[in-house]
């Protein structure tokens, strides 16, 4: 892997570092999402030197903005499975091949997107000014 694929990695792990931060019990009580020790750690691996408040305020901004992206990444994941099985049953193991096979490829689909989303936002974030 090299240095811009690690740059890259340790952006999207931030952005999902935020995701987490945001969905623990404590959230919410602040405008902008918290950072834990690791979210710190990888906030000093991208920029090692000391971040201008103003760059920290866009920073915010945009790990609230992903934030608010993956939740509705993952409200969609969860509507298309809620609909596949209403529409299907809840036991797995009574679909047909047919149906777990477009289970499975709706689920890759939806998963692949997220990623795709993910990776965006992070080479975004790399780019602030």
């Amino acid at each position: 892997m090299n240095a811009d694929d690690e740059r890259l990695q340790a952006a999207a792990s931030l952005l999902q570092e935020a995701v987490h931060r945001a969905r623990e019990p404590h959230a919410g009580a602040e405008d902008e999402p918290a950072l834990g020790p690791h979210g710190q750690e990888l906030l000093h691996t991208l920029w090692p030197q000391p971040i201008c408040p103003t760059r920290l305020a866009r920073l915010g901004s945009v790990l609230a903005e992903w934030v608010e992206r993956s939740d509705a990444l993952a409200r969609e994941r969860n509507r298309f499975v809620r609909d596949f099985r209403t529409a299907h049953g809840f036991d797995r193991r009574a679909y047909t091949p047919a149906e777990t096979r477009e289970l499975d490829s709706g689920l890759a689909r939806l998963d692949s997107a997220a990623g795709e989303h993910l990776r965006r936002a992070a080479q975004d974030l790399l780019t602030l000014p």
